[in-house]
Formats: C-alpha cells, sequence, structure tokens
C-alpha cells in the first residue's frame, strides 16, 4: 500500500520469508528488503533520496506499530507488524543451508553474531563479516569482499538511513544475494543488545521500552506521532477535496 508515498507492502511473516527466501534461490540477481517504521518514513518525507531508495526495494515490510496504525488511519489495514530483527532470526532459522554475510555493528559485535548463528543455526554458514565503522573509501574494499564470497544473504545493520542509503548506492555494484537492512539485528543476535521483554512486545509497547533503556531517543521518538500527524491531516485533506 502507499503511505504518504512511500510503499509498504501488505505482508504477514510467513509471506515475507517465502518471497525472501524464493528471491535467494529461484533468481540470483541483487535483491534487497527494507525494515520502515514510522522513523524511516518520517525520515523519508523530509529525504527525497532516502524515499526513492524505499520505494525502490524488492520488499518493504511493515516493521513497528507506527506504520500499522498509519495504514488504519488511512482505512487500508496492514495485516500484520513485522519486526525485522525477528524477521531476519526467522529467516536464519528456516532450516534451509545458505550463505550470510554480516555488515554493522562494532567489530566485537560482530564477531559474536558470527559465532551465535554458526552455533544456533548449523546449517548457515557465514561468509564474512564487516563492522559498521568504515571511510567512505573503504565502501568498494567491502563491496568486493561481498562479490567475491557471494553469500546467498546479506545483512546490513548500519542503522537508518545509513543502511538503506549504502544499499540503495550499491544496488549496481553487488551482483548477487538477498540484502537485509536490519538496524540493531546483529547486535542483538550477538547478545549485545536485547529486544524489549514479552509484556512491552505484546501491548505494543516496544517503543516505550525502548525510550526506558535509551532516554536519549526522546527526540527521535517524536517522529511517530508526527507520522500518524501527518497521516491524519492526509485523510482529512482528502474528504475536503471529495
Amino acid at each position: 500500500m502507499d503511505i504518504l508515498g512511500i510503499r509498504i507492502d501488505n505482508i504477514d511473516m510467513e509471506n515475507s520469508l517465502k518471497k525472501a527466501y524464493e528471491s535467494m534461490f529461484y533468481d540470483r540477481s541483487f535483491k534487497y528488503i527494507f525494515t520502515p517504521n514510522a522513523e524511516i518514513c518520517m525520515n523519508a518525507l523530509r529525504d527525497n533520496d532516502l524515499l526513492q531508495a524505499l520505494n525502490s526495494s524488492f520488499l518493504n515490510i511493515p516493521d513497528g506499530e507506527g506504520v500499522i496504525l498509519a495504514s488504519k488511519i488511512l482505512k487500508s489495514p496492514l495485516k500484520e507488524k513485522v519486526p525485522g530483527c525477528i524477521f531476519v532470526q526467522n529467516l536464519l532459522g528456516m532450516g534451509k543451508a545458505f550463505s550470510v554475510y554480516l555488515l554493522g555493528a562494532s567489530h566485537d559485535s560482530v564477531k559474536a553474531a558470527k559465532e551465535n548463528i554458526l552455533i544456533r543455526y548449523p546449517y548457515i554458514s557465514v561468509s564474512g563479516f564487516h563492522d559498521g565503522y568504515f571511510r567512505k573509501e573503504e565502501e568498494k574494499n567491502i563491496i568486493d569482499e561481498i562479490n567475491i564470497k557471494k553469500p546467498d544473504l546479506i545483512i546490513v545493520g548500519l542503522g537508518a538511513p545509513k543502511q538503506e542509503m549504502f544499499i540503495y548506492n550499491h544496488r549496481h555494484n553487488i551482483h548477487s544475494g538477498l540484502a537485509i537492512g536490519a538496524g540493531g539485528t546483529i547486535d542483538i543476535i550477538s547478545g549485545y543488545a536485547k529486544r524489549a521483554p514479552d509484556f512491552f512486545c505484546k501491548h505494543k509497547l516496544e517503543w516505550f521500552y525502548r525510550l526506558i533503556k535509551q532516554p536519549k531517543r526522546f527526540k527521535r521518538m517524536l517522529n511517530i506521532p508526527l507520522f500518524l500527524i501527518k497521516c491524519k491531516i492526509h485523510v482529512l485533506c482528502k474528504k475536503k477535496k471529495d
């Protein structure tokens, strides 16, 4: 569906996993998946380059309650929230054999994530990894390594919007595989960060848990109500025109 000009796919977890897996093995051309939440969407409304990047993806899965609420305000409710970190871990846990390249987080975290993947998912191979603290001039070497290793899945955890723009800017340079802009997923897999406890997830309060843990996120969190207000204004303006 279209949310203020941003394409969000109306898809559930099961079908997201199916499409992702099929893209890795039935069409070897390079593809990428983004996981837009309300904050990313709000940034895309301010930044046309990010908007263009999001709308160019193979799949945009609805990550975050803000996006789900926005779809309801626009009278086109999405099927369900598909959290990016859970999506990636479910993809790794499908029981299928494929190779992964990890890009992002600190050196210690990404190395620990590699080790944990090999332990938890013995049928998965890690073809390579690189931390997220690299200079612009190092990008070519990273892309060259990815092309040499030819991983089936590339988990890019550079944080938004850096990860989306990195993938988009190199979409013609990476020859094959499926890339996923995965935010803090590498840190979660490594154990350096934890997802919100079940209580907060069940009651749709993950944003509140993050705010408690990281009060400095308050300014960023304001993007969620701002995005919903924009959606409501859009609906009201549309009614007036009609």
